[in-house]
């Protein structure tokens, strides 16, 4: 048997395809960040900790959401984290790129930019997105999304890379528990090898954040991983999301 390639232990397998979904406000994209700072420092991104099996691995983040100063602000108080933690992300190891703009990747020259950043920092783990951010078309279209996923597929295996994006979920529905699967072209459901989605796990709320969120798929992997189930947030100075275990809340006499 072909042995696993772990970039994680347990996690995240080299050319892993993942997406990421959640409810507005609850700590997506801060995940992100923190899952791409502590990959690059050689963490666990959910125990906090320093494995031996772990060990630091390059990251590029291609931020196309938010500007370069708010993005520079969310990842230096991580990097102050991944400090007071005593695993400073070596120098090299996290590559950060901002297009606050967007890019299309249905458009020739925007394949290619996105193919010769990767070749050329050639990252163990790509965080890339939102979906939405990398193409102009309509969302809910399947041929763009289609072009945009070859492209992703392309930069991906040119570098063996895990490939990691963003999209939002629950669109026009109510209620905590509306489903977590991403809003536009059906083959965001098909497509990655996982697909997770945060929503809240408890009314709870620090912030105006649910204290506990559920990690719960959307779709069958296509092999075992190791996700937690529940992610808690931290205090200050502390990393933003750990493992939880979010005991059953008993019936009432």
């Amino acid at each position: 048997d072909d042995p696993y390639d772990w970039i994680v232990p347990g996690v995240l397998e080299r050319s892993d395809r993942l997406i990421l979904t959640g409810f507005e406000g609850l700590g997506k994209s801060m995940l992100l960040r923190q899952m791409a700072v502590m990959i690059a420092a050689g963490m666990h991104p959910f125990d906090w900790h320093r494995h031996s099996e772990c060990h630091p691995r390059k990251v590029l983040f291609i931020d196309c959401e938010n500007s370069t100063r708010q993005s520079r602000r969310k990842f230096g108080e991580l990097a102050a984290a991944s400090i007071h933690y005593g695993n400073r992300v070596p120098d090299g190891m996290l590559r950060l790129i901002h297009k606050p703009e967007g890019i299309d990747l249905t458009q020739d020259e925007w394949a290619a930019w996105l193919l010769e950043r990767v070749t050329a920092h050639r990252p163990d783990v790509l965080f890339v997105g939102p979906f939405y951010r990398l193409h102009n078309a309509n969302m809910n279209e399947e041929l763009p999304a289609r072009r945009v996923a070859a492209v992703l597929d392309q930069v991906r295996t040119a570098v063996d890379c895990a490939l990691i994006t963003d999209a939002h979920a629950g669109h026009g529905e109510q209620g905590i528990k509306r489903s977590v699967r991403p809003t536009g072209s059906s083959l965001l459901l098909r497509w990655p090898e996982f697909g997770l989605g945060l929503r809240p796990a408890d009314e709870e709320m620090v912030n105006g954040r649910p204290r506990t969120v559920e990690v719960q798929p959307w779709r069958g992997g296509r092999d075992d991983r190791a996700w937690p189930r529940y992610l808690t947030m931290g205090g200050p100075h502390e990393w933003p999301w750990r493992s939880a275990f979010k005991p059953a809340v008993p019936d009432a006499a």
